[in-house]
């Protein structure tokens, strides 16, 4: 495997849009590369995870695949998932059978 330096600049990969590269370099996988999420956070990524596709937001993917919520939209505290019937926000408590 050769040292080439893949250039990532202004490709997107799921919801990272690459801006430049970063001033440090992952060891093990290559070049590091500044990305921003379509949620606005800004993170430093491999390019190599980038490419094989194991890094593909800044976590907030992650977060809404992860907690379903009350109709309501009330996820519970610290982001434990409350289910509708135990809401009480909301009338989804009535619309339950």
């Amino acid at each position: 495997m050769g040292n080439t330096l893949i250039d990532e600049t202004g490709r997107r990969y799921t919801r990272l849009l690459v801006e430049a590269r970063s001033p440090e370099n992952d060891h093990h996988r290559g070049a590091a590369w500044l990305c921003v999420c379509d949620c606005g956070r800004r993170i430093a990524v491999s390019g190599g995870h980038l490419r094989a596709g194991l890094v593909k937001s800044c976590g907030c993917l992650y977060d809404e695949r992860r907690a379903p919520h009350c109709a309501c939209g009330y996820i519970g505290k610290r982001g434990a998932w409350v289910p509708d019937y135990r809401c009480g926000r909301c009338s989804a408590r009535e619309a339950q059978p």
